[in-house]
């Protein structure tokens, strides 16, 4: 099963996808998903729909998240991570900007 993604602004995958693409291994560890990018194309490939799904959430979330110039840090990936599977994915639009986050 996969999912393809289409990149509107190749500037923002380096962001979204981190130093040494970190953000995108933390993706794949959390959900057991493998993530590929050719050109502006970026495909999810795995075993449970479900994952795959979430995320796909996860990383559109992170470019809207880049689109807004916000810098993508580990913490956020993390945060979106947990709302998404909280079922909390609309939540994710409202970060960024001032937005302190505050985890344990």
């Amino acid at each position: 099963m996969e999912k393809i993604i289409t990149a509107e602004d190749l500037s923002a995958l380096g962001n979204v996808f981190g130093e040494y693409d970190e953000n995108i291994k933390l993706i794949e560890n959390e959900f057991g998903v493998t993530v590929i990018t050719r050109e502006s194309k970026i495909k999810i490939t795995g075993d449970d729909e479900k994952n795959i799904e979430n995320a796909q959430k996860v990383t559109e979330g992170l470019f809207r998240l880049s689109k807004r110039g916000e810098t993508i840090t580990k913490q956020n990936v993390l945060y979106f991570i947990s709302l998404v599977k909280e079922g909390n994915e609309a939540l994710i639009d409202e970060i960024g900007g001032d937005c302190i986050c505050i985890t344990a």
